[in-house]
This record gives structure tokens, C-alpha cells and sequence, in this order.
């Protein structure tokens, strides 16, 4: 099998042939979809997908992945690959699209879809290649773990729930916090603490819930860091509120939400 440095320099080798071209997800009630799309030859296509698979198979030997359930958990190496692109690469991915399913004769929601996209497809992964290399030191300067608790910069996370959330998606969270912080905002940064610990440790939440909610509120953190005309408005107001939606039963969580929604400013 090809070292990580082989693969780095033949994931590399595609770049300029790959520069139009993205890995698209669509994921919810309606099923989860990967594929790649855009502008290129099909040999090229199928050759980002052979190196894909082998490091896929690959990702499943570094220690730096085991706490990432949705790329440990995944059975495709493929995808496998593209899921460790999007969970361990910061700004990778870009969400585009958050819509509900509706049944048209009892005209009701009966589900919710999200999508998102993520480009420099041959660049993103011969920098992952790079992480992944054994000589790398793990980075983890932002998280310590004591005996009953996971610490990012700003959330605590019970260690009862780790492999059952996306530990991935909460550390996102926390370095949107670190900078919403730097910018001065205490008052965001709190309202996000809290309501982001509340859905994890809320045991009237499933898990797959939680995990909706958590991806959901790193969008609206990172939207909020933007100039207002940078701003995806269409989607933020949907995500809004289909986050109201997902919590509308958890009075715990109601005047939490109100507070953020507010101080979000969106």
C-alpha cells in the first residue's frame, strides 16, 4: 500500500486537473449522497477515486481519527476519505442548502435535507496525506480530557456522550467561539457555551438530534463572523428555524435558543 508521502505527491499530482472540479454531500431524512462533481476527465475522476479509497483505508490506522465517529463509523474508504476531509480540515466545507421534505396530500413536513460542498478536492487531500504522515505530532494544544470530561478552549463535553456526538463538529464550534471572543463579543461567546453544552448533556435529545442541532449552530456561528453581505440570508433563515423546530418540545433549551437567536444577530 502507498506510504502517505506517496499518496501526497500523487494526490498532488492531480491538482491542476481537479481546480473546477468538488466533492458535493446532500444528507438528511432523505438518505446521505457523495459524489464528485464538476469539469473534469473521467480517467482523472476515477484516479482521484483509487488514491480516495486507499487512503480511506488508511485513515482507519491513525490514532488522530478514532474520536471522529462519522469517519470510523463510515464502511465506503471513499467516502471514508471525504468525510476526513470535511471533519478535520477548518473552512473545508461549505454548507449551501438546508430544506424540508414535505408531504404533499397531508401537506406537511415529513423530513429535513441539508448539502454542502468541498473544493480544492486535490489540495485538501494531499494536505490531509501531510496530517496524517506518522512523524506529524497529533495537534491538541485545544482540547485536554480529565477523568470524566472532555475541554475544548470554551465547551466542556461529558465523556459519557463522546463517540455518540460529533466531537468534530463541536470542536468547529469552539474555534468559531475563540474567534467570536477575540472579536470581543463575551456575551455571544457565553450564549453559545451554554446552549451548546445544554443539547449535548439534554437527555430528551436522541443523538442523531444533537448531531443535527450541533452542525446547525457551527453554520449560524460562522455566518455570524461575516460582513452582512457575505452572508448566506436564504439558508440562515431556514436553519433558524429549523433549529426552533428541533428544540420547540425542550423547555430547558427554549430561553437558551431566544438568548443566542438574539445575540447571533442574523
Amino acid at each position: 500500500m502507498l506510504s502517505w508521502k506517496e499518496l501526497e505527491e500523487e494526490f498532488f499530482k492531480l491538482k491542476d486537473a481537479l481546480q473546477s472540479s468538488r466533492i458535493d454531500v446532500q444528507w438528511g431524512d432523505s438518505g446521505e449522497y457523495w459524489r464528485i462533481a464538476g469539469g473534469m476527465h473521467k480517467t482523472v475522476t476515477q484516479r482521484f477515486k483509487q488514491l480516495a479509497c486507499i487512503a480511506g483505508e488508511k485513515l482507519l490506522e491513525v490514532d488522530q481519527v478514532k474520536n471522529y465517529k462519522e469517519i470510523i463509523n463510515e464502511n465506503d474508504p471513499e467516502i471514508r476519505w471525504y468525510k476526513g476531509i470535511k471533519n478535520l480540515f477548518d473552512n473545508s466545507f461549505e454548507f449551501k442548502f438546508c430544506g424540508t421534505m414535505r408531504d404533499k396530500k397531508n401537506n406537511n413536513d415529513v423530513g429535513s435535507i441539508y448539502a454542502g460542498s468541498v473544493y480544492n478536492i486535490a489540495e485538501y487531500s494531499a494536505n490531509l496525506c501531510l496530517k496524517m504522515m506518522p512523524k506529524e505530532k497529533d495537534n491538541k494544544k485545544n482540547v485536554s480530557i480529565t477523568n470524566s470530561t472532555l475541554i475544548f478552549n470554551n465547551i466542556n463535553v461529558d465523556r459519557s456522550v463522546i463517540g455518540a456526538i460529533n466531537t468534530a463538529e463541536v470542536k468547529q464550534i469552539d474555534i468559531t467561539m475563540s474567534k467570536i471572543k477575540n472579536s470581543g463579543n463575551e456575551e455571544l461567546t457565553k450564549a453559545v457555551k451554554e446552549f451548546t453544552e445544554a443539547v449535548i448533556s439534554e437527555t430528551k435529545l436522541n443523538n442523531d438530534t444533537k448531531n443535527q442541532i450541533i452542525e446547525l449552530i457551527s453554520f449560524l456561528t460562522k455566518q455570524s463572523l461575516l460582513n452582512k453581505e457575505k452572508r448566506q440570508n436564504s439558508i440562515i433563515k431556514a436553519v433558524l428555524t429549523h433549529v426552533e423546530s428541533l428544540i420547540s418540545t425542550i423547555a430547558l433549551l427554549l430561553p437558551l435558543w431566544t438568548k443566542l437567536r438574539h445575540l447571533l444577530n442574523l
